[in-house]
C-alpha cells in the first residue's frame, strides 16, 4: 500500500535490479543511529567506546539474515559464516581472488550468468586454469525437472609468460589444482530458476574435467552461488537449507531483498562444504580491523584470527 501511493500512476520496472525500498526501512536505521537511548556508533574494529556495541548488533544482523533465507536452527545458521561486503558483486569477486587459483585448475560456469559471475574467472585464467562455458537443461527424453542433461558450449585457456602452464600442479608443484562451478540461483535476464540439483550436475561435470587434465583421481569441486536475485523474491524466496550440501559460497545483495542499504552484501561461506571451501580462502591483502599486530620495518603480520588454532575464514575476509 505504501508503495503504490509512492508510486502513483507510475510503474517500477527494475525489480530485478532492485527491490523499492519501504520507508519504514529508512526511518528504522536512521531512528538507530540517532536514538538518545544508544551511545553514538563508533568504529566496529575499536574495542571500547562507541564500537564495542557493534558486536552484539553484528551477531542479530547475521542471525536475522540466515533466518531471512531459512536457517532457525543454532545448527542451521552454525553451518554458515556471514563476511559483509559491499554487494554481490564484491562477494563474487572476494570468493574468486581468495582461492589459490593454479595451473590446471578448471572454472566451470552456465551461460545464463551475472557479468560479476563472469568475472570470477578472470583470478583463474590469469593463473593459468582452463574455463568452461556449460548449458544445462532438461534430459532428453525425461520428464521436465527429473534429469539434466549438461552440453560444453565452450572452452577456453589463457598462455602464461608466452608458454603454456604446467598442467596438474601450481608454478612451484605446492598449490593443487581445483574445479569451480558457477551458476545463478536465478538468472537476472530469463528468470529461469537453478536448482541444488542443477549445481551437483555441474559439480561432477567439473570435477570429471580437472581429473582429465591433471591425471588424477576424480576429486570434488567448489560450487559458488549467485543468490542475489532469487533471494530477492520475499522470506523463503531462497532457502539456504536446501543449498546446505550443493553450495560452497553464496553471493548476496541485500537492496535485492529489500530496498535499503543500497551498498550492503554478504558471502555466505559454508563451513563444512564439500571442498573444505573455509580450508582455502586467504586474502593477501589486509586492511584495518582485520590484524592484530603488523610490523612496520620487519615482515611480521599476525591476522586477527590466527591465534585461535586456526578453522576459521573470517577473519582473513571481512
Amino acid at each position: 500500500e505504501e508503495l503504490r501511493r509512492r508510486l502513483g500512476a507510475r510503474a517500477y520496472c527494475d525489480a530485478a535490479g532492485a527491490v523499492p525500498y519501504a520507508a519504514a526501512a529508512v526511518c528504522g536505521a536512521a531512528e538507530a543511529l540517532l536514538s538518545i537511548e544508544t551511545a553514538p556508533r563508533g568504529n566496529p574494529h575499536s574495542g571500547g567506546g562507541g564500537g564495542g556495541s557493534y558486536g552484539a548488533t553484528h551477531a542479530r544482523a547475521k542471525a536475522a539474515l540466515l533466518r531471512h533465507l531459512g536457517c532457525e536452527s543454532a545448527e542451521d545458521c552454525a553451518q554458515w559464516e556471514v563476511v559483509w561486503t559491499s554487494g554481490a558483486t564484491e562477494a563474487l569477486r572476494l570468493a574468486s581472488e581468495a582461492l589459490p587459483w593454479a595451473p590446471g585448475s578448471v572454472i566451470v560456469h552456465t551461460r545464463e550468468n551475472h557479468t560479476s559471475a563472469l568475472g570470477m574467472r578472470e583470478y583463474a585464467l590469469a593463473a593459468g586454469a582452463e574455463a568452461v562455458c556449460v548449458e544445462l537443461g532438461d534430459a532428453s527424453g525425461g520428464p521436465p525437472g527429473k534429469g539434466f542433461n549438461l552440453a560444453e558450449v565452450g572452452a577456453f585457456q589463457r598462455r602464461i609468460g608466452g608458454a603454456q602452464a604446467a598442467q596438474g600442479s601450481g608454478a612451484d608443484g605446492s598449490t593443487a589444482p581445483l574445479a569451480m562451478f558457477v551458476l545463478p540461483a536465478e538468472c537476472n535476464f530469463s528468470g529461469r530458476r537453478f536448482s541444488p540439483r542443477e549445481a551437483c550436475t555441474g559439480k561432477a561435470f567439473a570435477a570429471a574435467r580437472l581429473g582429465g587434465r591433471s591425471g588424477s583421481e576424480r576429486g570434488s569441486a567448489l560450487c559458488v552461488v549467485d543468490a542475489a536475485r532469487a533471494a530477492g523474491g520475499g522470506t523463503g524466496a531462497f532457502d539456504l537449507r536446501a543449498w546446505a550440501g550443493e553450495a560452497d559460497m553464496v553471493a548476496l545483495s541485500l537492496y535485492k531483498i529489500c530496498g535499503y542499504p543500497t551498498n550492503l552484501g554478504a558471502l555466505l561461506v559454508n563451513r563444512g562444504g564439500s571442498g573444505a571451501c573455509s580450508s582455502l580462502l586467504k586474502t593477501g591483502y589486509f586492511g584495518g580491523g582485520t590484524i592484530d599486530a603488523a610490523a612496520v620495518d620487519a615482515d611480521q603480520v599476525v591476522r586477527r584470527g590466527d591465534g585461535d588454532g586456526g578453522g576459521s575464514c573470517a577473519p582473513r575476509l571481512q
